[in-house]
């Protein structure tokens, strides 16, 4: 068990050392396209939503679905650490 361990850590290690020292090729490419779209994407959604469309009674359940999106998203990112 002792070597399976040993083993085990070093694998982590020398996959730390080539995550931090490379850079991915298809990450790089896929981050210029999205710094690129995303502020078209948020303008173009930003201005399709009609906040006179919205009834009233809706304004809670916008609310308690926002509030449940953010702490998932806390979660999977408290996790993901």
């Amino acid at each position: 068990m002792a070597l399976r361990d040993e083993r085990t850590e070093e694998n982590l290690k020398s996959t730390r050392k080539i995550a931090i020292n490379e850079t991915d090729p298809i990450a790089d490419k896929i981050s210029v396209f999205w710094k690129c779209v995303e502020p078209l994407l948020f303008g173009l959604i930003g201005t399709l939503v009609v906040f006179r469309d919205i009834k009233g009674s809706l304004i809670g359940y916008i609310i308690v679905m926002i509030l449940i999106s953010v702490s998932f998203r806390v979660l999977g990112a408290s996790i993901a650490m």
